[in-house]
């Protein structure tokens, strides 16, 4: 409430008891009886006074300073996977600290300011969103030598078997409300379709590949708030697909970490000789949790990420394996695309194996990889034509993403 020319600056007064009157014998009496009861010695003797107020107890902190060390800590080793954290994901991960010892305690948005504001300056959030590049520059020379740097001694001693990009690609199922004309293919004789559907959601699936060319099983996120028995009974599926749903069909902090457990019982028994494995990927804000990097430390999967700005230009997935999957999938579905959700989900799945069989080739696998100068590790497959120039650069390499 404003103060403003109230000089009560807002406090509520109860009204002023009558006095009382002592006049009559009893009063003095009854005067003297309240000052002299038991248990009221301490109390002040004046009349209409208060006791005092209680002295404040200091309110405990949110996180004991052990939990404060692990968060900044887990900061630190974001940052080290070229990114930092933003407020989000700070009270994601405080909050996984404090679950982890038995504490449900729920993370104000005040607390994670104040934590904010306590941080090393090299330790604070982004206050801006960086954006994506559409291709890379000489400007990017330096950040992607010292890129390849650090994936050069990550890389040595580890065998193509145990070096892993994943990464999500998102297929739109519908075409929004309004009629739009469906074009199949541009080179092939397909009449054109009228589609007349009145709603849009999303699947999402979550796709891992080796650098020996090794598909990993993929897992499906559907928007939906259930799961059909003929989606897990489509054939053709790959032996492992699991299916998983959200309300969005975007991958959640909650799926990324059901993901990472599914990665892991995929690939431990490929991990010969007690070797680690290494993931590249993106750096997506849920794959980053802190509970993500302990089950990956716990179980010798080391996690390194693309640069921002430019890891979409860079990673295997996107040179080709992504790309034709897309392109395969338009010129497949399109054609007869139904006319209800479940049913477009339903025959998406169907379609499903099919198109991941003709794209995810272990040829183009591993020459994904080897166009990226990551395995064989030779860093100036992306560095040279920066050192030449612009007009030098390959064209690819201006592509974005879907």
């Amino acid at each position: 409430m404003p103060r403003g020319n109230n000089p009560t600056n807002g406090r509520v007064f109860k009204p002023a008891r009558q006095p009382t009157a002592l006049t009559h014998p009893r009063a003095f009496a009854a005067l003297e009886h309240k000052m002299n009861a038991p248990g009221d010695h301490n109390q002040p003797h004046q009349l209409n006074c208060h006791p005092a107020p209680p002295a404040r107890v200091a309110g405990s902190k949110t996180l004991d300073d052990a939990q404060e060390g692990l968060l900044i800590q887990w900061i630190r080793q974001v940052k080290e996977l070229f990114s930092l954290p933003t407020a989000s994901q700070i009270t994601t991960s405080a909050s996984q600290i404090l679950n982890r010892d038995g504490n449900d305690t729920k993370i104000s948005q005040t607390w994670v300011n104040h934590f904010i504001k306590r941080l090393p300056d090299d330790l604070k959030p982004f206050k801006s969103r960086s954006s994506k590049k559409r291709r890379l520059e000489p400007s990017d020379l330096a950040i992607l030598q010292h890129w390849f740097d650090r994936l050069e001694a990550l890389i040595a001693g580890i065998s193509p078997s145990n070096i892993y990009n994943f990464d999500e690609t998102v297929f739109q199922i519908g075409r929004g409300n309004k009629p739009v004309m469906v074009l199949a293919s541009n080179t092939e004789p397909v009449p054109c379709i009228r589609s007349n559907r009145t709603y849009c959601e999303w699947t999402t699936t979550m796709e891992c590949i080796a650098a020996d060319g090794w598909v990993a099983a993929p897992y499906v996120v559907i928007q939906s708030d259930r799961i059909l028995d003929e989606w897990s009974a489509a054939s053709g599926l790959p032996s492992g697909t699991t299916f998983n749903h959200t309300p969005n069909g975007r991958i959640t902090e909650k799926a990324a970490w059901e993901w990472i457990q599914f990665f892991h019982h995929q690939t431990k028994d490929r991990a010969a000789d007690g070797q680690p494995r290494l993931v590249l990927f993106r750096g997506q804000p849920q794959n980053l949790t802190f509970n993500f990097l302990q089950f990956r430390e716990k179980h010798l999967i080391i996690p390194f990420c693309f640069p921002p700005n430019i890891g979409h230009l860079m990673q295997p997935f996107d040179v080709k394996p992504f790309q034709s999957y897309k392109d395969y999938w338009k010129r497949k579905y399109y054609r007869t695309p139904p006319d209800d959700a479940d049913d477009e989900k339903t025959d998406f799945i169907a379609e499903f194996a099919p198109v991941r069989e003709e794209t995810l080739k272990p040829q183009v696998i591993t020459d994904a990889f080897a166009d990226n100068g990551i395995f064989p590790f030779n860093r100036y497959k992306k560095i040279q034509p920066l050192q030449a120039g612009p007009s030098n650069m390959p064209a690819d390499w201006s592509h974005g993403e879907w």
